[in-house]
Formats: structure tokens, sequence, C-alpha cells
């Protein structure tokens, strides 16, 4: 190989390794109408609903984790013999220049063992975990479901 190739083979290298690397891989993404669905005293589970933009390359929602609960899991309703029924799945995918809307009767984030009531008004921190994306934490609200 000559020596006048040799720079531009290692331009093309680095170039394609940048392209790779998580920093330029990470997406924008933006999370909008976060909320949670207050529970009445003793309940064990709760949902937490969001709206999740994404502005960047190709990405996924992979996991949740809030100290409102012993563990959050991301699930879905499917139609089963003729009724709604709630599955847990590994990702929600977010397209580039898509979007995932978590909503009631739809896909959302299921919590597990909750260490008290969700009262309306109030708020939870709950973090999000992504494919490539950094992890966001967000304060959510907590509603009433009839609310607005």
């Amino acid at each position: 190989m000559s020596r006048s190739r040799l720079p531009r083979i290692l331009s093309k290298l680095v170039l394609a390794a940048a392209l790779c690397s998580p920093a330029v891989a990470l997406a924008d993404i933006v999370i909008e109408d976060a909320w949670a669905r207050a529970t009445p005293p003793g309940a064990r589970t709760g949902a937490i609903y969001l709206t999740l933009s994404n502005d960047g390359a190709v990405d996924a929602l992979v996991g949740a984790a809030t100290e409102a609960a012993d563990r959050a899991e991301l699930h879905t309703h499917v139609h089963e013999n003729g009724m709604m029924a709630m599955r847990q799945v590994e990702a929600f995918d977010l397209p580039a220049g898509g979007m995932a809307q978590l909503k009631p009767h739809g896909d959302h984030v299921m919590l597990f063992g909750l260490r008290g009531p969700l009262v309306a008004g109030e708020s939870l921190s709950l973090t999000l975990e992504f494919h490539t994306h950094e992890p966001m934490t967000l304060d959510v609200p907590i509603r009433d479901a009839r609310s607005p």
C-alpha cells in the first residue's frame, strides 16, 4: 500500500469508528405528558404513562425504575381469546424521528410492590433506561385517572 493512500484509509476508519461510538449514536429524546395514575390505599400496583419523541437515531426504551415501587416493568395490552390482557415486553421501539405513546389501555410502565399509595397532586421520581441514550430521570405528577 502506498503512503499516499494510508491517510485516506485511516481517516475513513476514524470516521467509521466515530459514527459507531455511543457519543454520536445518542438519540435526542424528549419526554412529554408524563403522569402516574393515583391509587387507592393498599394498592400494590400502579401505572405510568408518557410520550417519548425521538429526534435522533433509532433507540428503544428498555427499562424503568422508581423508589415508589419494588419494581417497574414495561407492559402492553393485547387481545387474547376475546379478552384484554397485560403482557410484559422487553422494549418500546423509538424509531428515528418517531415517537412512542404510553397511554391507558395501551403501552405503559407498570409498577409492582408500591411502597405507599400514589396520591393525586403529589409526584414520584422515575428513571427511564434506553438502549443507547443515557438514562433520564424525571418527576412524574400523580393524578386522578378521571382528570384531563
